[in-house]
């Protein structure tokens, strides 16, 4: 039998020609990692002296952070907390901000005595500037060691009323000493009312016309003096009752003082008002009116009004 042999296969010159290139760039990638694993090894010193050095400075910073934090708090700040605490428990902080919460003070003028033949009366004034409080004042006067009854009127927000005391009999003294019993506050809610003032001055905008004062008029013969005017209610609110005090000046000063009463105005009403003064009455330049009504009273008010006057607990709060 014939024996086979196997043919010798013989790389053809197209495979070789391939694989030089694969071969060269294969070359050049161990070239490029052995020379960059010889620069890692000569220069791995190097890299262990930066990283020692930048713990070194971490730890730095961090021990100066240190320093400055405690310094600050134990010679800056806790000097000043120590400080704001002392306050504190002095009260003059607490003071402070009770204070902005606080009514600003009532301001009182000096009362003035006035003659009214075989008696005399008292006129003093208090002003409540605060925008949102009101204030029932109850005072009394002093007068040569004698004292004079009690008496309570609210002060409302933003306003200036009298104080007064009528028909002291006696001696007319030069002076009296007005004594303020007691002040009870109360803060206006602004959830009912957000515009204090405003609402006062609704309510309040009573005009007086054709005033007229004459100290010349008489009663049977006898001289009493009497101030008359028209008093109007342009609001859309009636009152079962104002007062009234009347004050007359003279050059800016006040020679006399008077009061009466308008019953049952309704609202856009106007009644004819007169005052007679049957102690005499002074001659006068100037009549200044005041009308006092208590506004957060639902009594005050009478039906007619055109808005339902809430209770008075929904309007106030009060404070001791």
């Amino acid at each position: 039998m014939f024996g086979s042999k196997k043919p010798e296969v013989m790389p053809s010159k197209m495979a070789a020609q391939t694989d030089a290139p694969t071969l060269a760039k294969a070359t050049k990638e161990i070239e490029s990692r052995y020379s960059r694993d010889i620069w890692l090894i000569k220069h791995r010193e190097g890299f262990k002296k930066a990283g020692i050095a930048a713990l070194i400075a971490v730890e730095t910073l961090l021990v100066l952070y240190g320093i400055w934090a405690f310094a600050d708090y134990y010679l800056i700040r806790y000097v000043d907390e120590q400080k704001m605490i002392s306050s504190f428990l002095n009260g003059d902080a607490l003071s402070s901000s009770v204070r902005e919460q606080a009514p600003s003070e009532i301001a009182f003028r000096e009362p003035t005595v006035l003659s009214t033949g075989a008696a005399f009366d008292i006129l003093a004034f208090a002003k409540n500037s605060n925008p949102n409080f009101i204030a029932e004042i109850t005072y009394h006067f002093q007068i040569a060691g004698k004292a004079t009854d009690k008496t309570s009127v609210l002060l409302l927000q933003d306003s200036e009323m009298p104080l007064t005391a009528f028909g002291i009999e006696g001696d007319r003294p030069r002076n009296a000493e007005l004594v303020v019993d007691e002040i009870e506050w109360s803060r206006i809610n602004p959830k009912q009312i957000p515009y204090p003032v405003a609402w006062k001055n609704d309510r309040l905008g009573f005009v007086e016309k054709n005033v007229l004062h004459d100290p010349t008029f008489k009663i049977s013969d006898k001289t009493v003096g009497r101030t008359t005017f028209v008093f109007s209610n342009p609001t859309g609110y009636g009152y079962r009752e104002v007062g009234l005090v009347i004050v007359l000046k003279r050059g800016g000063a006040v020679v006399g003082v008077n009061r009466t009463i308008v019953s049952n105005i309704n609202p856009l009403e106007e009644k004819f008002v007169q005052v007679d003064w049957f102690g005499g009455a002074p001659a006068a330049n100037q009549v200044d009116i005041y009308p006092i009504v208590d506004l957060f009273d639902r009594e005050s008010y009478l039906e007619t009004s055109f808005e339902t006057p809430k209770d008075r607990r929904d309007l106030l709060e009060r404070r001791r």
